[in-house]
Parts: structure tokens; C-alpha cells; sequence
């Protein structure tokens, strides 16, 4: 329903009200104050005394000189070619006023500015890849022990100072009192970092090891960082299932994880 036709019925509902012998307090306090303000009714009374009716009295008809036919054709076929384009930039193109290009984009042609979502840069190979991947690693979930399905990952944190040129400051009488270390703060181009390497299963996860620098993470490395850190997780696991599974948890096969890669 339009905003028109809803204006219309409030109109009707306060003229009702008032040609069955309803006073102006008593009708606002009747009808919903969201809808139905004070000014609302009294200028629908006024009008209706006034002319008979309620219809909405005839403008003026002052041109509009700047949201035009042509203009709105420009703007539609602008944002047509090039939907990235910002407000500025089509009101100097147009030749027209910022206020008035948001008038026409939103109001007149009905836009609705959207985000733009970052993805992974993916060719038809890798995707198909993937597809076969998943397909594989579905297949092979039916036959195996949920609870032996472990997930590790790794992640590089950055351990120099964070400096934000406009919230870090230093509190001074003057600028020599400051110590020398704590006047600049230096920046590298490959700043100082380390990386945590974690494993996690259903029944707990792994303490965070610390991979010293210049390691490759590679299969190898994988294998010799999950068998060292899940040996807490595989008694919580033996004791988790001594009575009905005795027999996956021997001690030669204690580190006999299907690790995915």
C-alpha cells in the first residue's frame, strides 16, 4: 500500500469520527497517537471544514529544474555501466549537486547502497578440486570414529607495538624531558612475529606450541607437532572409551591419527 493511500485512511478515519459527534481531544485520544498526532488531526479537521473534503489542495506547480527526465536517464545509465560509482562522482559527471544526486539515486530511481563481500581469487581447476576434495573427505567421515578426528591449525601474530598516530601520545612538560626510547617508535618492514600452532578434538585441544622461527610448516612438521601435543588428548580419549573400545587405544597405535592435511 502506498504512503498516499495510508494518509488517505487516516484522513477518513478522523473525518468518521468527527461527522458521528467525537470532539477534537476526544479523537486523539481514541485513534493511535503513533499515527494519529494532534497537528495531524487538526489540520484534517481544518481542511474539511474549509473545503468539504479531503483532498489534498493543488501545489503550485514550480518545475523541477534539477530532478529532470534527462537527468534521471543520466544518473540510471551511469550507475548502469559503472554501479560502483560514488555520489560525487556522478553528480560531477551529471553536472549536478550532491544533495540532488542522493535525492535522485535513492528517493526518484530507488537504489540501495550494498557492501561489497571479500572472497577467495578461485580458477575453475580449484574449484573443481575442491568439489572432488570434499566429496572424498565426505566419504571417508562415514567410516570413521568421529571421537579420532582431530583439527589443527596455525596462526602468525605480530608482537610489535601497535602505534596509531592519533590516540599515542606522550604526557610531557616539554619534549626533552622524554626519555629517548619512548619518543619514536620504530618501524620495520618485516615486523617481528610468532607462530602458535593448536590441535582440537571432541574430547579437548592441545596447549598452544610456540614454532620457533624460520621453521616450514609442511606434512612433516604437521606430524611431529601432533604427535608431541596430543598425547593429553589421546588418554582422556583411552579413558573416555576403556569400556567400550579398548581395542583402538592400544599403545601401538596410541598416535595412529588421521591427521588431514
Amino acid at each position: 500500500m502506498s504512503t498516499k493511500m495510508m494518509l488517505e485512511q487516516r484522513r477518513v478515519a478522523v473525518i468518521e469520527l468527527f461527522l458521528s459527534g467525537v470532539e477534537q481531544n476526544q479523537i486523539f485520544k481514541t485513534l493511535d497517537p503513533k499515527k494519529f498526532g494532534r497537528s495531524f488531526i487538526w489540520r484534517t479537521l481544518k481542511r474539511f471544514r474549509e473545503t468539504g473534503n479531503i483532498i489534498d489542495k493543488r501545489r503550485s506547480g514550480r518545475p523541477r529544474p534539477i530532478c529532470t527526465a534527462v537527468n534521471k536517464k543520466k544518473v540510471r545509465q551511469l550507475l548502469t555501466r559503472h554501479p560502483t560509482l560514488s555520489h560525487r562522482k556522478i553528480a560531477a559527471r551529471v553536472k549536478i549537486s550532491n544533495a540532488s544526486t542522493r535525492r535522485i539515486v535513492t528517493k526518484v530511481l530507488g537504489y540501495k547502497s550494498f557492501k561489497r563481500t571479500k572472497t577467495e581469487s578461485l580458477t575453475d581447476t580449484v574449484i573443481h578440486k575442491r568439489v572432488q576434495r570434499c566429496r572424498k573427505l565426505l566419504t571417508w567421515l562415514k567410516s570413521v570414529n568421529p571421537k579420532r578426528i582431530a583439527f589443527s591449525d596455525e596462526k602468525i601474530f605480530s608482537i610489535d607495538e601497535k602505534y596509531n598516530s592519533k590516540n599515542s601520545c606522550i604526557y610531557s612538560i616539554s619534549w626533552k624531558d622524554i626519555p629517548k626510547q619512548f619518543r619514536t617508535v620504530q618501524e620495520s618492514q618485516y615486523s617481528k612475529s610468532v607462530m602458535v600452532w593448536a590441535g582440537i578434538s571432541s574430547i579437548g585441544k592441545t596447549p598452544l606450541v610456540f614454532v620457533p622461527e624460520g621453521t616450514k610448516i609442511n606434512a612433516k612438521a604437521y606430524q611431529v607437532y601432533f604427535q608431541n601435543s596430543m598425547c593429553g588428548i589421546m588418554e582422556l580419549i583411552e579413558n573416555y572409551t576403556q569400556s567400550s573400545a579398548n581395542h583402538l587405544l592400544s599403545v601401538t597405535n596410541r598416535i595412529e591419527w588421521n591427521v588431514m592435511f
